[in-house]
């Protein structure tokens, strides 16, 4: 693990030494902003920018080292390698394999950060917890959250997102996960694959990366019994070895009984959300593999309440409910948020703002038709209607329901409808793709 020297990040990269230095490096860095002195500064070639640009002023902020595609002409110790992407996962994995924890991997089209956050609202009394930042879950997040771990650290919960195909390799092949989690496998990202069935397939690669004794923790969806692996453990919404039922919401509290065979177990989560339940349940599900009672990790739950931003989150101005649930969108999660808008009871009245779903390929206008529908049927609420593909999506077919419908590209007049529209008593419910920026319509209300 680290502190490493220069001559074992190269014999980890299969890197060249230029400047030899025997100092020891015990952090690494990508970005400049936050570069601290003596830290290894690794020059990502990323479509947009490329960190080699960036060498002189990580060397003027202190980096002791740099990790380069091409020698810098200036005097400060680097090894360089042939893609400093895979030598960046190829440190992280070596610090994964060079510690003794657990790593709890988790992905799924939608719910990854909101169970990785349970999971170690759970595990945290008992063992010392790494997880990812933010979202930190790509090839350059996964194994610059590894490069944080520590020998106090016992168990480190990581994210891995993907969007293309083989990526999935890529991540598993850094994080080596002693337990797995596909929290659920939707259609987030089928515009980069070939249908449902390849992305499904896709997700399931990360069990060809369990040893022998690992754990996938798996969805009971009908296309997960096809991955071949001895350890399985489903969960789920009313079947599963591990399963929720008899699920209530008030708007701000859910109550639902987990059921393990013939034994059963009252739940409370102080969240809004009936959706929030099937990510409990994945929780439970590993926290119980880790060793910890069904009741603790209930228990544990109901003080739960740390949800990221962006993700359901609420705001009261002046008498007005924002919902901002901004941070992504899919065709499941959308459908998800618009049942929980739906069965809020508010005094006044709802506005809905529903931005583009991206990279879902041949399938969008299908998809946002859908949810334009669904959107639709929700009684006393007015729809405004943000991005082309939102647009297009609801010209292409005639509706007849009644409710307000307003459609715009520009962000700006999104904020102006909701100033005009929205009223003390009523909600605002904003969602859409992440790329769509439609959180920052709060800036100008």
């Amino acid at each position: 693990m680290l502190p490493w020297n220069i001559s074992e990040i190269a014999a980890l990269t299969s890197g060249k030494i230029m400047n030899f230095s025997n100092q020891l490096i015990d952090n690494i860095s990508i970005d400049t902003r936050t570069l601290q002195k003596g830290d290894l500064y690794v020059a990502i070639r990323g479509q947009r920018w490329d960190g080699h640009q960036f060498i002189s002023k990580a060397a003027r902020y202190g980096a002791s080292a740099v990790l380069v595609e091409r020698p810098y002409p200036k005097h400060i110790p680097q090894v360089i390698v042939k893609d400093t992407t895979v030598a960046l996962g190829q440190l992280g994995k070596a610090q994964r394999l060079q510690w003794n924890g657990q790593v709890i991997a988790i992905t799924g089209s939608v719910g990854k950060t909101t169970v990785k956050e349970m999971i170690s609202h759970i595990l945290e009394e008992r063992f010392s917890v790494l997880k990812n930042d933010g979202n930190f879950n790509n090839q350059f997040g996964v194994p610059l959250t590894l490069l944080k771990l520590k020998a106090k650290h016992q168990v480190a919960i990581v994210e891995l997102g993907i969007n293309h195909p083989g990526e999935m390799e890529i991540l598993s092949e850094i994080a080596r996960p002693d337990i797995a989690v596909i929290t659920m496998i939707g259609d987030a990202h089928i515009g980069n694959f070939n249908g449902k069935r390849e992305l499904t397939f896709e997700k399931l690669k990360i069990a060809q990366y369990l040893n022998s004794e690992g754990k996938l923790i798996i969805n009971n969806q009908p296309l997960s019994s096809r991955v071949d692996f001895k350890n399985k453990i489903y969960f789920g919404l009313q079947t599963g070895s591990l399963h929720a039922e008899q699920v209530v919401s008030n708007g701000s509290q859910i109550r639902f009984v987990i059921v393990q065979g013939k034994k059963k177990w009252n739940g409370i989560l102080n969240l809004m959300g009936e959706f929030q339940v099937l990510n409990a349940v994945a929780a439970v599900t590993t926290t119980f593999e880790m060793g910890c009672s069904i009741s603790y990790s209930l228990k544990k739950l109901k003080t739960f309440q740390k949800l990221p931003p962006m993700r359901m989150q609420q705001e009261n101005r002046k008498g007005i409910l924002f919902l901002n649930d901004a941070y992504n969108a899919s065709p499941v999660s959308m459908k998800s948020a618009l049942e929980t808008v739906m069965n809020l009871k508010i005094p006044g009245k709802k506005i809905l703002v529903l931005g583009d779903m991206l990279e879902l390929g041949k399938w969008s206008q299908k998809e946002h038709q859908r949810i334009i529908d669904q959107a639709m049927k929700i009684p006393h609420s007015n729809l405004i209607l943000y991005g082309s593909q939102m647009i297009a999506a609801f010209q292409k077919r005639q509706h007849s329901n009644q409710t307000a419908i307003l459609m715009t590209e520009n962000l700006h007049q999104v904020a102006q409808w909701i100033r005009t529209l929205a009223c003390p008593n009523d909600l605002v419910f904003l969602k859409a793709s992440h790329a769509c920026h439609l959180e920052n319509v709060l800036r100008e209300v």
